[in-house]
């Protein structure tokens, strides 16, 4: 009987000690604010790394503002992470130079004026801007081999403004004197920049492989309503500066991608201008596209939200997807009736 005692008095401490751990580990509401998660990342072309952003929530001990992100890199061979930017600071848009040495990003450093691109070397070291804007980088593109940077920006006040402004008349109008988003490319061993665009404003840029082209998303303005319903897919050529409409696409635009061989651009969009979401994808032929009402709806009859796209090579898409309460990896070959599933 004695025995019997003993062991129950024992599993009961087991238990409440276990019960004990497990309290500790619940999840409450005063852990919402310790959660820390990844929002980007970035395969480096070698496939020997990954860098990724971590969110990190700003304490309520600091001034207003947004969540802090730093930089992580894995080492895909040894299984290691480490912190490459740590600290308070807010750092996105993270790329890879073609050779794999070099991770690239967007951060407004307490140092700079501004965004700016940032490059720092996958070996370790410090971080270094790759632009020196004045009005700060809105988002950027990198040439095939390195060798340059396409970035959004706009043009700095003139000095009139800053002088009637220092007099009072400070009056802000919404939504008029906008300037607008223009591309700028520059190269990165002379540091040279050139304006490539006037008179319209750019929301996104993508480089093609082969260096030729820009595809950029064009709206008339830099307004609110046309940076969501406005933007129709163009073609910068970056020999002679050249912008042309490739596709009159309607309504809203999301992500561009290029066909490895550069002959294709795949992109989402709505499939009309009374389309609540861009979410169907569409392929375009370049330099010369069919019009819009002609190019294959490769989203026709899927039941989905398409929200990324890539290609695996010249004739096969992958796409990432909302399906009902599920994100899903899908493939989809150029000449193939539907797509299959993967993840």
């Amino acid at each position: 009987m004695m025995k019997h005692a003993q062991r129950f008095f024992w599993i009961l401490i087991l238990v409440l000690a276990a019960g004990s751990a497990q309290a500790q580990d619940v999840l409450t509401e005063r852990n919402i604010f310790d959660v820390s998660r990844v929002l980007e990342a970035k395969v480096a072309p070698d496939g020997r790394h990954v860098a990724y952003t971590v969110m990190v929530p700003r304490p309520f001990t600091d001034e207003p503002g947004s969540d802090y992100r730093e930089l992580h890199v894995l080492n895909r061979s040894t299984g290691e992470s480490r912190v490459y930017v740590g600290g308070k600071n807010l750092m996105y848009a993270l790329d890879w130079m073609p050779d794999s040495r070099t991770i690239t990003f967007m951060a407004r450093m307490p140092d700079a004026t501004g965004t700016q691109v940032y490059g720092i070397p996958v070996d370790g070291g410090q971080a270094m801007p790759l632009t020196t804007c004045p009005t700060g980088v809105r988002g950027y593109t990198l040439h095939p081999q390195g060798t340059a940077i396409a970035y959004m920006a706009t043009e700095p006040s003139d000095g009139n403004a800053h002088a009637l402004a220092a007099r009072g008349f400070n009056a802000e109008i919404y939504e008029e004197g906008q300037p607008d988003r223009n591309i700028y490319i520059q190269d990165l061993g002379t540091g040279d920049v050139k304006r490539m665009t006037e008179g319209v404003s750019v929301f996104s840029i993508t480089w093609s492989p082969n260096g030729n082209y820009i595809a950029a998303a064009v709206a008339p303005e830099n307004l609110v309503d046309h940076s969501y319903m406005f933007k129709r897919i163009h073609l910068l050529d970056v020999t002679s500066g050249t912008l042309t409409k490739l596709v009159d696409n309607p309504g809203k635009l999301g992500t561009m991608a290029w066909s490895p061989d550069s002959r294709k651009l795949a992109f989402i969009s709505a499939v009309a201008v009374w389309d609540s979401k861009e979410g169907s994808i569409f392929v375009a032929d370049v330099p010369q596209s069919k019009p819009f009402s002609q190019l294959r709806n490769y989203s026709k009859d899927f039941e989905g939200t398409v929200t990324d796209i890539a290609w695996t090579d010249a004739s096969t898409l992958l796409f990432a997807a909302e399906e009902g309460v599920d994100i899903t990896l899908r493939e989809q070959p150029l000449d193939a009736p539907a797509s299959s599933i993967m993840i």
